[in-house]
């Protein structure tokens, strides 16, 4: 059920990226102007605050009859997905601002897009996809408590170290890996995450030629290049997602 919930949640912006996405952030956009600026500055009170409304969605879900489950999930999911708006995700900022970077922010733009939530919601259902989009939203708003950063740095630790490795085997494997190993080990903890995405990203793009690692020639090409590369990592999420399902339904 939980694949099935995920393919169905991906195929509305498949299909109907304008009416339906748009929809969804004026959604998001209500919510946060009724929340306003008033959150709690420490950490476990901002957690609190993602917790709570991710434990209520997960009750409900539980409560529920397997196809109105199904359905319930599809739905919250779908409202989770999408680009979050606002500020930059933590350690965006720490990337150059040459191709490089931009690539970079390609593959943390999709990770939070995309990836994280599919991979919070296979893990824990759609409270799950709701506290990993709650996290992100509170770490966002302009005037974020310092708290936030370091709640959606934890919450993302693991999706970002397993997109990573998704990109790495969807793409040029060996170009990725070693990206992975020259990676800073003295970076802050809050950015290293974002910064391992978006060197191992970069990295899978690569190509060689003649034992020389090169981008494609343009950065058209370059991002066109990068979306499929991550159109082949989120194949390969659906696939894990299906083994791990039918080694479930197995044993």
């Amino acid at each position: 059920m939980t694949l099935l919930a995920m393919l169905l949640s991906l195929a509305p912006d498949a299909f109907s990226r304008n009416t339906l996405a748009e929809l969804r952030q004026r959604l998001w956009a209500g919510l946060r102007l009724r929340a306003g600026r008033h959150l709690p500055s420490p950490t476990l009170w901002l957690t609190l605050c993602a917790l709570l409304p991710a434990l209520a969605v997960a009750l409900i879900a539980a409560l529920l009859p397997p196809l109105p489950r199904l359905l319930f999930a599809v739905a919250a999911l779908y409202l989770c997905l999408g680009q979050p708006r606002g500020g930059a995700a933590p350690g965006e900022d720490a990337l150059p601002q040459a191709e490089l970077g931009a690539l970079g922010r390609l593959f943390i733009a999709e990770h939070e897009r995309s990836f994280s939530l599919l991979i919070w919601f296979a893990a824990a259902g759609p409270g799950g996809a709701l506290f990993y989009r709650l996290c992100t939203e509170f770490a966002r708003r302009t005037g974020a408590p310092a708290g936030a950063a370091d709640l959606h740095a934890a919450a993302a630790w693991v999706p970002l170290r397993l997109t990573a490795l998704l990109c790495a085997l969807a793409g040029s494997s060996d170009d990725a890996f070693a990206a992975w190993r020259r990676l800073p080990a003295d970076l802050p903890w809050p950015r290293r995450g974002w910064m391992l995405l978006a060197a191992v990203g970069a990295g899978a793009v690569v190509a060689e030629d003649h034992g020389a690692a090169v981008l494609p020639p343009n950065w058209a090409a370059t991002e066109a290049e990068a979306q499929r590369l991550l159109q082949r990592a989120l194949l390969l999420l659906l696939a894990l997602c299906a083994l791990l399902q039918a080694g479930y339904w197995l044993s």
